[in-house]
């Protein structure tokens, strides 16, 4: 039978660097800046901020990152949760980094427990805010987390891992159809280069922004064939409008996705 002993977080880290507070100096290159904003669903997306070499010791001053340790997001979003896959990174605002003390706490373990329902829920219960969500230093040092022998927690995370790298593995390929798919678009229907598009007449479409369209093509509004519907937040303060089983979709749901 698996024992799982409830520790707070202080007790099994060996490190936690935040960053919070400082502003780096941006650049077009050099050290890739892991922001809060590229931390999604397990993974760190390719950086597009930079921090230059010559910065790059005397900004980490707070310790340097390790590979496989756990970044974690405190504050808009807070809770996105991944792993350190590159040694040579620089922490932004709003990103702490983790790393369990050997024998205590494996850091994959610790990254799928932050992205479990349970683990989100202890982060929430010691956040503050109204309009955004955060969560201190000093609270998240006294979040407890579920630990079981770190034999176990190792069996745990090698299991969750193999599913894990499977999505990632085929995030990628999502990704590259969709950028094949945004190519055929552009080719087709901006460009109009589509099969047999030599054989159809251009004609002057009326609109100053789309100049020449095939004959028998309009330009129309989304309104003229469509509706939108713009949603709303039911209302924090009553509780009844929660806890159902309705889906609640908000924006940080659709980032990025095809499907929700």
């Amino acid at each position: 039978m698996i024992t799982f002993k409830r520790e707070k977080l202080e007790i099994l880290l060996d490190s936690l660097i935040d960053y919070r507070g400082k502003t780096p100096k941006k650049t077009e290159s050099g050290i890739p800046l892991i922001t809060a904003k590229i931390i999604k669903n397990g993974f760190i997306d390719e950086p597009k901020e930079f921090i230059s070499f010559d910065d790059y010791d005397t900004w980490m001053t707070r310790g340097f990152p390790e590979l496989g340790d756990v970044v974690l997001t405190t504050e808009a979003p807070l809770g996105e949760v991944a792993q350190i896959m590159d040694k040579k990174i620089a922490l932004a605002q709003r990103v702490v980094t983790l790393r369990g003390k050997k024998g205590l706490l494996n850091n994959d373990y610790l990254k799928f427990f932050f992205m479990s329902f349970q683990g989100q829920q202890r982060l929430k219960e010691r956040s503050s805010g109204t309009t955004v969500q955060g969560i201190k230093q000093s609270e998240l040092r006294k979040m407890e987390i579920d630990v079981p022998d770190i034999l176990v927690q190792e069996k745990i995370a090698d299991t969750l891992s193999s599913y894990h790298n499977l999505i990632e593995n085929n995030e990628k390929r999502i990704k590259i159809l969709e950028s094949i798919a945004q190519k055929l678009y552009i080719e087709w229907f901006v460009k109009f280069k589509f099969l047999g598009y030599e054989k159809i007449k251009m004609v002057d479409s009326g609109h100053p922004d789309f100049g020449m369209i095939p004959e028998g093509w309009s330009i129309l509004k989304i309104l003229d064939i469509g509706k939108t519907i713009t949603g709303k937040t039911p209302s924090t303060s009553k509780q009844e409008f929660y806890g159902g089983e309705t889906m609640f979709i908000k924006t940080p749901d659709i980032h990025g996705n095809i499907f929700i």
